[in-house]
């Protein structure tokens, strides 16, 4: 638990995680520890450096396990914190991938997805993974196949 709260010091997100409801502050916690654990088993591999990136890998890691409205809390926020381009880039590209995968379900999913889409795009980054969501949302509002990416 103590590395937990290092971690809270060192990305200054105490202000955020003392914003949180009860159990959200409990699954931001259980996805810290995730992070942290992955982080430890492997040093070579990907590791937080900005609070952007801690959050947006922690809103990745809550999307699988359907904490939709939570990983766009910390999304939104990532994208606040946002200091550099790749970090809007990762932030912008998981709220199209929420919204993509919401798109049926929220009335605005479609456009909130495309905004970010577009969002994306000027950032120079992820461009062919872009355009194949904003081709599928194009084929799905004209009734095409819905194929998986």
């Amino acid at each position: 638990m103590e590395e937990w709260f290092l971690l809270l010091r060192e990305f200054r997100l105490r202000g955020f995680y003392m914003s949180l409801p009860p159990a959200e502050k409990r699954l931001l916690a259980s996805l810290a520890r995730r992070i942290l654990l992955a982080v430890r088993s492997c040093p070579l591999g990907f590791r937080p450096r900005t609070a952007a990136q801690f959050l947006w890998v922690a809103a990745a890691n809550a999307l699988p396990r359907g904490h939709h409205l939570f990983a766009e809390k910390l999304l939104l926020q990532a994208l606040q914190m946002a200091g550099n381009e790749q970090d809007r880039a990762c932030a912008h590209a998981n709220l199209a991938q929420l919204y993509f995968e919401l798109r049926d379900r929220l009335p605005d999913a479609r456009e909130k997805c495309r905004r970010h889409c577009e969002a994306t795009l000027r950032t120079g980054l992820f461009t062919c993974w872009v355009t194949k969501i904003l081709k599928e949302l194009e084929e799905g509002e004209a009734g095409g196949a819905n194929c998986p990416l």
